[in-house]
């Protein structure tokens, strides 16, 4: 989810286009019927192992989606550099409609999707793709609930309004609040930082992080994009965003099959998960919360350390990223990040080892930076 650039030109908020107009509604049928638009479209029933080929239209400005009682019409597709999010879901900035209207973030996922006719009837392919979707579901909205609890906290997680599946769409779609002057975290944008803005913003950053973990959950996304700087009267702040690869903390994937990739697939744990026998007998290797340390520390260091953490290994020079660097025992060279506080290099370097029972708590982290918790 990048929130970078969304703030979008002058907007019609004339009366939305109707979602279940004639061509909307043929387009809805045809993409449930396993065919592309079009009167001359003909049903094809894909065998058992031939795989299925799915055609879904194309959503446009003006399209309202309901959700639980709720109607958001989309107004600009936001996400990439280009204007257009790419990859597994695609983002809008949306409005909530209705007595309470506000501008939203709106993602609707590429993956899953809820199966078509053929799909469900195909005894191979329907029950493993609702399989899929029973599971993403599940995890979506006990992660949803579990954030719920935060309200009361620091404010430094950007909480999802809605979840679920519109009832004319075969795709899930998730709304966040949008953040209004906000902007994600790059190494330009804060070269010229002092000293105390950097503690302020480190600060606020773990205090997220230590929210998000004390409520049972690992955000397994954690990237530049995903962290947004708010400029308060102390400084810049941090906010967390983009809840959507991850899991909970007590029952973390076990397996490929249950894993929404994410940044995770950058960690020793992922490395793991998909070839066991690179643990080399090392316990410690599962899923967690410390998960997220190793990618925060490979982002900090990207964006306020050396543009990068460098791996000192004479054994093994021509690995392909952080992650097998770790896995094979390099030794991580991380900076201060600009604070020049004592041991946050080394606890820096502590969050990239490859056992994440090895890796620093978060509560030690902030009490280095100078913030006690409960």
């Amino acid at each position: 989810m990048n929130t970078s650039g969304q703030q979008g030109s002058g907007r019609d908020r004339s009366k939305p286009k109707d979602l279940r107009s004639e061509a909307t509604i043929q387009g809805d049928r045809d993409a449930s019927n396993n065919r592309p638009p079009g009167p001359s479209s003909k049903p094809s029933r894909p065998g058992p192992s031939s795989g299925v080929r799915r055609f879904f239209r194309r959503r446009a400005v003006g399209d309202v989606y309901r959700l639980n009682d709720v109607e958001y019409r989309l107004d600009k597709k936001v996400g990439s550099g280009s204007g257009e999010a790419k990859g597994k879901s695609e983002a809008w900035r949306a409005t909530q409609l209705g007595p309470n209207q506000r501008d939203v973030f709106l993602k609707v996922f590429q993956s899953p999707k809820q199966p078509n006719e053929d799909e469900r009837n195909d005894p191979e392919v329907g029950p493993e793709l609702l399989r899929k979707c029973e599971r993403f579901e599940t995890r979506h909205r006990e992660v949803m609930r579990r954030l719920a609890r935060q309200r009361s906290g620091t404010g430094a997680l950007v909480e999802p309004l809605d979840f679920g599946r519109p009832i004319e769409s075969l795709s899930y779609i998730k709304v966040y609040p949008w953040v209004p002057d906000a902007v994600t975290i790059t190494r330009e944008g804060v070269s010229e930082w002092s000293r105390p803005e950097r503690i302020v913003f480190l600060r606020t950053l773990m205090l997220a992080l230590w929210e998000l973990h004390g409520l049972g959950i690992a955000h397994g996304d954690i990237k530049q994009e995903n962290i947004l700087i708010a400029k308060m009267p102390i400084g810049p702040v941090a906010r967390l965003i983009d809840f959507d690869e991850a899991f909970l903390a007590d029952a973390p994937p076990r397996s490929l099959d249950e894993v929404e990739v994410g940044t995770t697939l950058m960690t020793p744990e992922w490395k793991v998960l998909e070839n066991p026998a690179r643990a080399n007998g090392l316990s410690g290797m599962s899923l967690g919360t410390r998960t997220d340390l190793f990618q925060m520390a490979l982002v900090l260091e990207r964006v306020f350390g050396t543009g990068g953490v460098t791996w000192i290994s004479r054994e093994h020079e021509d690995l392909n990223d952080d992650a097998d660097y770790s896995l094979a025992g390099a030794s991580p060279n991380c900076s201060d990040l600009g604070v020049a506080l004592p041991r946050v290099a080394q606890l820096m370097q502590d969050c990239l080892h490859r056992q994440s029972t090895r890796r620093p708590s978060i509560e030690l982290i902030l009490s280095t930076l100078g913030v006690s918790t409960p």
